[in-house]
This record gives C-alpha cells, sequence and structure tokens, in this order.
C-alpha cells in the first residue's frame, strides 16, 4: 500500500507541474501576441479575441491569467522592460558607481556619456524583437496610458536622469536644471533615432540594414558629435 501511495503522491506531482507548465504556456504565448498587435494596432485597435487567436489560446484565458485585456497590456510593458534593461544596466549601473561621491572629472563625465548614449543606441539596433518594442514605446510616448509609468519609471527615467547628472557636471549646472534635462534630452534622441528613423537612414544611405560596418560608422559620429558639444 505505501508504495502504491508514493507513486500516487508521484503521479500528483507530475500532473501538477504539467498544469504549471500549460498554464506559463498560455501566458507566455499571451503576452508574445500583445507585444506584435499592441505594438501595430494600438491598445484599442486589439481585441481581445485577435490577442486569443494570435496565442492559439481560449479568450478566457486572458482574464484568468491578466484580469483582463488593460492587464494584459501593463504585462507586455512589464516585459519590453525586462527584454531591454539587461541590456543597458550594467553600463547604467557602472556609471552611476564612478560618480556616486559625485562628478569630479570632466573627462569621464564626457565619455561615460557617450558610453551611455552608445549602449542605448546599439541595444536598440539589435535588440530582438525591436520593431514590436519600438512601436510599443513610440505609441506610449505619443498616445500615454498607464503603461507609460512602467516603461518610465523602470526603464526610461534612470537612463535619462544618469545622462542628465553628466550634462550637469560637464555645463556645471545642477542635473534637475530644465536646460540640463533638455540637453539631455537631445542627447537621448541620438540613440533613439536610430531606432523611429531608421527607414531614412537606410534610404539615404541606399543599404537594406545597418551592417556592422555601418554601425561601426555609426558610432564613430555619434561619439564625435558627443565631443563635439563638450569641449573640454
Amino acid at each position: 500500500m505505501g508504495s502504491i501511495s508514493c507513486k500516487g503522491k508521484s503521479a500528483r506531482r507530475g500532473a501538477a507541474k504539467g498544469e504549471a507548465t500549460r498554464s506559463e504556456l498560455t501566458r507566455e504565448r499571451l503576452i508574445a501576441a500583445g507585444l506584435a498587435l499592441f505594438g501595430s494596432h494600438g491598445f484599442e485597435g486589439v481585441s481581445t479575441r485577435a490577442l486569443a487567436a494570435r496565442a492559439r489560446v481560449n479568450q478566457a484565458a486572458i482574464p484568468y491569467h491578466f484580469d483582463s485585456k488593460e492587464g494584459l497590456y501593463h504585462a507586455v510593458a512589464r516585459r519590453i522592460v525586462e527584454m531591454v534593461r539587461p541590456g543597458v544596466e550594467p553600463v547604467l549601473l557602472d556609471i552611476q558607481r564612478r560618480h556616486q561621491e559625485g562628478v569630479t572629472d570632466l573627462s569621464v563625465a564626457r565619455e561615460d556619456a557617450t558610453l551611455l548614449i552608445l549602449t542605448l543606441l546599439n541595444k536598440i539596433v539589435n535588440q530582438p524583437h525591436k520593431y514590436e518594442i519600438g512601436h510599443f514605446m513610440m505609441r506610449e510616448q505619443m498616445q500615454p496610458s498607464a503603461a507609460f509609468d512602467i516603461l518610465y519609471e523602470s526603464l526610461i527615467q534612470p537612463l535619462h536622469d544618469t545622462l542628465a547628472m553628466l550634462v550637469g557636471a560637464l555645463r556645471d549646472r545642477p542635473r534637475d536644471d530644465e536646460e540640463v534635462i533638455i540637453e539631455a534630452h537631445t542627447l537621448f534622441g541620438q540613440a533613439v533615432i536610430f531606432g523611429v528613423h531608421r527607414t531614412t537612414l537606410l534610404r539615404r544611405l541606399d543599404i537594406d540594414s545597418l551592417d556592422q560596418q555601418h554601425l561601426s560608422t555609426v558610432n564613430a559620429v555619434v561619439r564625435a558629435l558627443v565631443y563635439r558639444q563638450f569641449p573640454l
């Protein structure tokens, strides 16, 4: 009897693990569907029926896993943070550690500003699912919802504020100075533009994609621009 009982418990554990795996797979399919559809059509332009069909799951799985379509939308925003942040966070934390006692070396500040911009630029260009992520984030910039708070607080603000810290030191102004924030924003744009305006660049260069050779040239040009912007 003891042996049979152990087998029964093992079977139940196996069944429970299988259910958890299927449940997680359903959840992941819905997030992937949301990333693809919300970016292209916006929140209002995507029905729960379309999301379920894209994910190949039952429509009832959306309220089961996310409470609502809005809950799924927010889960997609959190997934974007999870996808993008690991590529920039190590550089960001290194920069913050170097200047934790305040910015004292302006040459290091200029190099770190350049490093942060180029790290973001290369992440935007090489990021898996870059088109879906770009579409989603651009929509949230143009028509912000509660999901923008997720993107801003966990991803955008730390990058923007650290860049403002460096610009402030280079301009001998506080990081929360209005002009410093605006200048940091223009630097931020030097990376973002290679995502939102990549087609213009490809057309002007008469190429199909940014290969490594062209990307190296882009990096060199952006670096030179930052150095000219902040002569020491």
